[in-house]
């Protein structure tokens, strides 16, 4: 804090005063109880950014676009796929937890649970048991190397 000084001008002090309250502001901001919806809103960027990093692996990789009538002719094992073999509905599953802890809304939150639930029980079986029949023995071999979702 600058010490007293009846010699400094007027619009000093008013732009020391406002730089305080910015400083004060921000330090609330972050150190706050807004600091955990931060770091989860980064959890929201996360998972769009891994989905965003899924798609050109499918088409770098897997020569071929996310087009359900044009699936990639080979098994797709780069990137984060290493880490996973569903890093798509994990991604968007981040994000949309991300998201309704962030803004703290419950309908997101049940949103984002029924669609991961979705994803579990109705698409993934189909796409494995696709998978399964079209890639063979290559794709039971990724199957007992790489988890389903990331645990």
């Amino acid at each position: 804090m600058l010490p007293p000084d009846r010699n400094r001008p007027k619009h000093v002090s008013y732009q020391w005063r406002a730089t305080r309250q910015i400083a004060f502001s921000l330090d609330e901001y972050f150190f706050g109880d807004n600091l955990l919806k931060v770091i989860v809103r980064h959890g929201g960027n996360v998972g769009m950014a891994t989905r965003l990093w899924c798609v050109r692996e499918f088409y770098v990789a897997g020569k071929e676009t996310l087009a359900p009538w044009s699936p990639p002719g080979c098994l797709v094992e780069t990137a984060p796929y290493r880490h996973s073999r569903n890093p798509m509905y994990a991604a968007v599953t981040l994000a949309l937890l991300g998201w309704a802890f962030a803004f703290g809304s419950w309908s997101l939150l049940a949103c984002a649970l029924v669609i991961a639930a979705a994803f579990h029980l109705r698409v993934v079986p189909g796409e494995e048991l696709w998978l399964s029949r079209s890639h063979g023995c290559r794709r039971e071999q990724y199957k007992k190397r790489v988890p389903r979702w990331l645990w």
